[in-house]
């Protein structure tokens, strides 16, 4: 969660033995954003935690690989970030085809 001054990771855990469910919340800097891989635990973690890295800008410290994995390596910026500002491509006139 972005709330433009910090950040929230929302963690939703679930026993399938024993139908118990935890929520975990963890508050951080909106600066520098990072909070410790669950990967060694949870290895299955590994794809989310690099899909935010990639779209939100939250590093995990302790990840195996952490590298983009959806937008290009030399993309700037992190695009669902509420402070993300998206350049606008060049402006092209439109060519209206008159009479066929």
């Amino acid at each position: 969660m972005d709330y433009k001054t910090y950040f929230e990771m929302v963690y939703h855990l679930f026993n399938w033995n024993t139908g118990a469910w935890i929520t975990v919340k963890v508050k951080l800097d909106h600066e520098r954003p990072a909070v410790p891989s669950v990967t060694g635990v949870f290895p299955g973690a590994e794809f989310e935690e690099r899909e935010v890295f990639d779209l939100m800008g939250i590093g995990f410290t302790g990840h195996p690989d952490l590298r983009r994995i959806l937008m290009a390596d030399d993309f700037e910026g992190h695009p669902l970030r509420k402070d993300y500002k998206q350049i606008m491509p060049p402006h092209v006139p439109r060519i209206r085809k008159e009479g066929r």
